[in-house]
């Protein structure tokens, strides 16, 4: 639609005039509304194209979100501290984890570029876990669009090859380079069937569609081989997805060799430990956990009634996350070389110092509470043990 300009300008037209000529002209900093702008502009365009950084022999954990669920979007502490998410460095494949209120800010504060996501896991429709995939999708398309390609940035080495090998086995043909049937390299997107649901009114927009191999993750799938050294499998988190609870998530990987376990938002039932050792065993991992990632949620009044004597456990776990009952339990029955705590309900804050000391005191596993921006590497070496690195974001120019 065109607005009309000549001898019948609107009558607002001159008005818009006068705002704009006022908002270009600079102030006694020499900034204006326009130099604000062309500073945005430009930082957007360095960033979409900063090149990767993952390397080969890197096996990594990210940790990039700040408490958990709603409580930041209510009453917070620190203003900054909102969700997120995880970023996984699994060698040369980068694996964005549940991108929920905040993971996009926090991602920029690192040194990794948007061309080091490779795919992207969402184990359920919770806000806190999948906000900014709407967003990401987004910069994913700007990305492309100013680089002018169908398929932007060019994936892993051994992800090409493996599409290569699998279309040739389809197709019997040798295909090598782009795609001749005109399917560029899409970045894998699995969803659980509640983030489906709810991503459906932007999902299927063409542009989007094409960007993505969308691929819909139950509880139980696995193997799924995302490389030659990454293997995913998944299963059921007991949690209260709104639109029902059977489809919730949570995750194993086997990153040549190095196992990850991310409880995601589960309460605590002997059923879950027995989904975890079925998806350990799908990756070939066996009974061993290098990293287990427990959601704690918060700690509820009623867990404590366990002092009292009530050992059925029925009326005192936290139903929705692990709670302290959960962690402690999972850390014995897994016992992982090092537990991160995560998804820390914020009201904790005041005595996360008290909690650490306590869970590093009574249990044998080190255990670790989470904080933005701590990264947990996972040497690939037979002998190397998980370390905590405390990492310092990335400083971004200002205008």
């Amino acid at each position: 639609m065109n607005i009309p300009v000549g001898k019948s300008d609107p009558e607002w037209l001159p008005i818009a005039r006068r705002v704009l000529e006022r908002l270009q002209k600079r102030g006694d900093d020499g900034s204006s509304v326009c130099t604000v702008i062309e500073h945005a502009e430009r930082h957007l365009k360095d960033a979409l194209k900063r090149r990767r950084k993952l390397g080969a022999a890197e096996c990594c954990f990210e940790i990039l979100r700040q408490y958990s669920s709603w409580t930041p979007l209510l009453v917070s502490h620190d203003r900054n501290a909102v969700g997120g998410g995880y970023f996984f460095c699994a060698k040369d494949y980068g694996i964005v984890i549940d991108p929920g209120h905040g993971f996009l800010s926090n991602f920029c504060k690192t040194p990794h570029a948007l061309s080091d996501i490779n795919a992207i896991v969402v184990t359920h429709l919770h806000t806190d876990h999948l906000q900014d995939l709407e967003s990401l999708a987004n910069l994913f398309r700007i990305q492309n669009r100013a680089a002018n390609k169908p398929n932007g940035h060019e994936p892993p080495s051994q992800v090409i090859r493996i599409s290569r090998e699998i279309h040739a086995t389809l197709t019997g043909t040798n295909l090598s380079g782009e795609s001749s049937l005109g399917i560029p390299y899409r970045k894998p997107l699995f969803l659980n069937t509640g983030a489906l649901v709810k991503s459906m009114p932007w999902l299927f927009n063409e542009e989007i569609r094409n960007l993505f191999d969308l691929r819909i993750l139950n509880p139980g799938d696995g193997p799924i081989q995302l490389t030659d050294d990454v293997v995913l499998a998944t299963f059921r988190a007991e949690h209260d997805e709104l639109i029902d609870n059977r489809y919730c998530l949570g995750l194993v990987f086997n990153c040549a060799g190095r196992v990850v376990v991310i409880s995601g938002d589960t309460g605590w039932y002997p059923e879950v430990t027995e989904g975890i050792r079925r998806a350990l065993k799908m990756v070939n991992a066996g009974d061993r956990v290098d990293l287990l990632v427990a959601h704690l949620g918060s700690i509820k009044a009623s867990e404590f009634a366990l002092l009292n004597g009530d050992l059925s456990l029925g009326s005192s776990r936290y139903k929705t996350h692990l709670g302290i009952i959960g962690v402690c339990a999972l850390i014995e029955e897994l016992n992982p070389k090092l537990c991160v705590v995560s998804e820390i309900g914020e009201e904790l804050a005041p005595v996360l110092k008290d909690i650490g000391k306590v869970l590093n005191e009574e249990l044998k596993t080190q255990v670790h509470l989470a904080d933005v921006f701590d990264q947990i590497d996972l040497p690939l070496s037979s002998t190397g043990v998980p370390t905590i690195v405390a990492r310092p974001q990335l400083k971004l120019p200002h205008a």
